[in-house]
């Protein structure tokens, strides 16, 4: 019985600290030498760790998620702005760039 209830503790532990998923804000893009490669600024917290990346390319725009893994518990409330590459499969041209809710990204002054 002792087992059990160690069992049930130690679980309600794992779970209660695992990590949140949540998209990063993006601050803004810069466009790479060849156009097919994109800088997109995430804002994260030192809690945050990057668990991926994607992508949605039309025509007209590219669509980027960029997915956390925010940690429970006490952090300062530094924020870090992290350059993620993001490699196109055709050049970005005139498309518009947009998190993964909608959200203009502004392009980045170089």
């Amino acid at each position: 019985m002792v087992l059990v209830g160690a069992t049930v503790v130690v679980l309600l532990f794992i779970q209660l600290n695992a990590p949140t998923t949540l998209a990063a804000q993006l601050q803004s893009y810069h466009v790479g030498a060849d156009e097919r490669q994109v800088l997109v600024t995430a804002v994260l917290t030192r809690a945050d760790s990057i668990k991926s990346v994607s992508t949605k390319q039309d025509p007209t725009s590219v669509r980027v998620t960029v997915l956390v893994d925010r940690k429970r518990g006490t952090y300062l409330l530094d924020l870090l702005f992290v350059d993620v590459p993001i490699v196109l499969a055709s050049p970005l041209g005139e498309r518009a760039v947009f998190d993964g809710n909608g959200k203009p990204v502004p392009v980045r002054a170089p």
